[in-house]
């Protein structure tokens, strides 16, 4: 009967429970048995130890069957591209650190330097699924020469490309992963929604947020090219290496707009999957962070970048 109060408007409700205490006062015997059989079904059911076994069993059987799930994808091997040298090598330890707490994936690390930095601390620090490490110089470079000295450096079947200041949830590449299980190996394009995480604790809450983290989880807009492409972050993806098989990645100018280069390169061909889950993080409000829609080369950039794509 508590149903019947579910919905309605409050007069509705409120003639109903009278009726409810009309009927119960008539028929007091019938009362009692249902609110005995009614006590009896909360105590089966819904009494707070029974739920809480309900939930421990249920944690048990999602752990199983994520581990089944995981089994095939367990030692997955993905380049991961990390270009270096303009941020703390505390930020980089955490994007690391992402890669390494992934519940699925081995990963082998391209540090791209384009200034000098010592990494010596995360080379020397003990890592459970990041296999090892390459460093590859590109002194001087801009983002889209350094994008392209780490992507002639693929070795695996699937890279994927981190910035620095970026991280990921620990079920990022086990929900890709499991998404292209069933692609063409050769054009293997998966990606993830986004959470933009604010990093600036004392920032008062602006109009309309009521986190520091705003979900980026959409779907593919519209309209003009780079709008397209916009929805796909730069470390959203994973992809066939197969798809950059005779891609020019030489005299790319691009000092900005490489993201969207790259991405629209890799999609012509590919099969593309959505993961619909947001686990590719993206810190912002930090001093340090990039923006490119100021950057002097922008138009130019955009030029490229379209030229590239065709």
């Amino acid at each position: 009967r508590s149903s019947d109060l579910a919905h309605g408007s409050a007069d509705e409700i409120v003639q109903r429970i009278d009726a409810i205490m009309d009927e119960t006062g008539s028929d007091p015997e019938s009362a009692a048995q249902m609110a005995t059989k009614a006590r009896s079904i909360f105590e089966e059911r819904f009494a707070a130890e029974v739920m809480l076994s309900n939930a421990v069993e249920y944690f048990r059987c999602w752990e199983r069957t994520r581990a089944e799930i995981c089994a095939p994808i367990q030692d997955t091997v993905v380049d991961v591209i990390i270009r270096v040298g303009g941020r703390s090598t505390d930020l980089i330890f955490r994007a690391v650190r992402s890669l390494d707490a992934q519940s699925a994936g081995r990963f082998r690390v391209i540090f791209v330097k384009y200034k000098d930095i010592d990494l010596s601390r995360i080379l020397d620090a003990q890592w459970k699924r990041v296999d090892g490490f390459e460093i590859v110089d590109c002194s001087g470079g801009n983002r889209g020469q350094s994008l392209c000295a780490g992507l002639r450096h693929i070795k695996s079947e699937l890279f994927s490309v981190l910035d620095d200041d970026d991280f990921l949830l620990d079920n990022h590449f086990e929900s890709i992963l499991y998404a292209i299980a069933h692609c063409d190996p050769a054009k293997i394009f998966g990606y993830s929604g986004m959470i933009e995480v604010s990093e600036v604790p004392d920032r008062p809450l602006e109009d309309g947020e009521d986190s520091r983290r705003l979900l980026k989880l959409s779907s593919v807009s519209g309209g003009h090219v780079l709008n397209v492409l916009g929805t796909f972050g730069m470390h959203t993806f994973v992809a066939s290496s197969r798809l950059l098989q005779g891609v020019n990645l030489d005299d790319w100018g691009l000092a900005t707009a490489e993201d969207s280069a790259l991405i629209g390169i890799l999609l012509e061909n590919a099969e593309v999957r959505f993961t619909h889950r947001a686990t590719a993080c993206v810190s912002g409000g930090r001093g340090d962070r990039s923006n490119f829609d100021v950057a002097p080369s922008r138009s130019e950039d955009i030029f490229e970048a379209l030229l590239r794509i065709g």
